[in-house]
């Protein structure tokens, strides 16, 4: 039989799957002088490489560009 979902049931679901996405990917906001957030990098370069076999692309080598000149991540 199928299931119909509530709107209250739906934000609900939606809620708990952010709360888990950022426990995952370490997000944190920064000290009040800094607007923004971040991330932890070993937990987001482990959800990126999970992604990349889980849709199929497999590799021995992985590479990462990343921007070090120490910008904030701006986000709500």
């Amino acid at each position: 039989e199928p299931i119909f979902l509530t709107k209250n049931s739906i934000v609900a679901l939606k809620k708990e799957q952010f709360k888990v996405t950022r426990r995952l990917v370490g997000l944190q906001k920064l000290p009040p002088d800094v607007p923004g957030y971040e991330v932890s990098l070993p937990n987001i370069v482990t959800w990126v490489i999970r992604e990349m076999r889980l849709h199929g692309f497999v590799s021995s080598e992985v590479v990462f560009n990343l921007k070090c000149d120490g910008r904030p991540f701006f986000g709500k």
